[in-house]
């Protein structure tokens, strides 16, 4: 779940409305209803969103599915004019956007008037990149167009140990690359977009947690995190697996097999505020269907709301609440850990 830092929410503040918190609330107060009484009960519109601008990506890291290439929907982009059809539905009652899901965002060539677009709605904006595309002039582009918070994956303090995992990556270019950002925030005089380096613990980077905060202070950015990784098919994969308790996301059961640490409860907060558009206006529930297996409806065929209130999406939503380890998606589900 995204942590919010004080510049975070002090965006976040401007771009509130009233209609925008109580919608807010009302999901909240819904969603501990559903909790209560044991199933699915919605009052108002999601305040979170997630959109696919590009499926494609420029690295192949070996557990991410677009660069293993086991995502089976058709590659392509968002087109600017779908992009904007999706935007004026939720503007009203959305509060932050993610501009990423399976892919690398900055391979979109409009990118920053993406951002734009959303910043003069008022809605806080959040793009996760690999760091590949940070050319001066594009960092000077993301700073004019008003982004609030830039995630750099760099998940190794040295070269040698980044390139395990981030497989055709250059360790140099990230780094220059947030550089520039940092430089281009400088010139502009703006404390925006808030970068965070994002540092996701496998085995064989762990022993560079300290260092990579340290190389985030050095290089400038405003946060560092640490993250656990997903892993899918981690029975097979246990050497993945981080020997820091508090970086795995799973453990060995008594039985000697490896289990995901998560209780997965039946319910789910996700599926009450941060709804996921592909590139194709699908909407699915979450990011953790990463081939939209359930996808419930399309924004550029109907309406959000109608999509929100449908039978398909109040059925899924029962399903969750009744037997959520059922749900392929959900079974190597991590909400709430690290």
């Amino acid at each position: 779940m995204l942590k919010f830092n004080s510049l975070e929410l002090l965006q976040l503040i401007k771009f509130s409305t009233v209609s925008k918190i109580f919608n807010a609330l009302k999901l909240y107060i819904s969603f501990e209803i559903s909790k209560i009484i044991g199933k699915p009960f919605m009052w108002g519109l999601p305040f979170s969103l997630s959109v696919e601008p590009v499926n494609k990506c420029n690295l192949a890291c070996n557990q991410c599915p677009t660069g293993l290439s086991t995502i089976l929907r058709p590659k392509g982009k968002l087109t600017f004019l779908n992009y904007t059809q999706i935007i004026e539905q939720v503007a009203p009652h959305l509060l932050y956007l993610q501009l990423y899901l399976q892919g690398e965002p900055f391979l979109h060539p409009e990118l920053p008037e993406m951002i734009a677009y959303a910043n003069k709605r008022k809605i806080c904006t959040l793009v996760s990149t690999n760091g590949h595309f940070l050319s001066a002039e594009k960092c000077r582009q993301i700073v004019a167009s008003g982004l609030t918070r830039l995630v750099v994956s760099l998940d190794g303090a040295t070269a040698e140990v980044y390139e395990k995992y981030r497989v055709g990556g250059n360790f140099e270019k990230v780094l220059h690359g947030i550089r520039n950002m940092v430089e281009a925030k400088n010139n502009a005089g703006s404390n925006y977009p808030i970068i965070e380096l994002q540092f996701i613990v496998f085995r064989a980077n762990e022993h560079q947690i300290k260092e990579i905060q340290l190389l985030g202070k050095l290089l400038g950015t405003n946060l560092v995190s640490i993250k656990s990784a997903q892993i899918y098919d981690f029975e097979e994969n246990s050497d993945l697996i981080p020997t820091i308790v508090n970086y795995a996301r799973y453990f060995k059961n008594k039985n000697g097999n490896w289990q995901i640490k998560s209780k997965l409860k039946n319910s789910c907060w996700r599926m009450w505020h941060n709804p996921v558009v592909d590139t194709y206006g699908n909407i699915m529930p979450c990011c953790f269907d990463k081939n939209g297996n359930f996808s419930l409806g399309n924004l550029l065929e109907k309406s959000l709301k109608e999509v929100w209130y449908s039978e398909s999406y109040k059925a899924f939503r029962r399903k969750i609440f009744t037997g959520r380890k059922q749900l392929g998606m959900c079974r190597n589900c991590t909400e709430g850990l690290l």
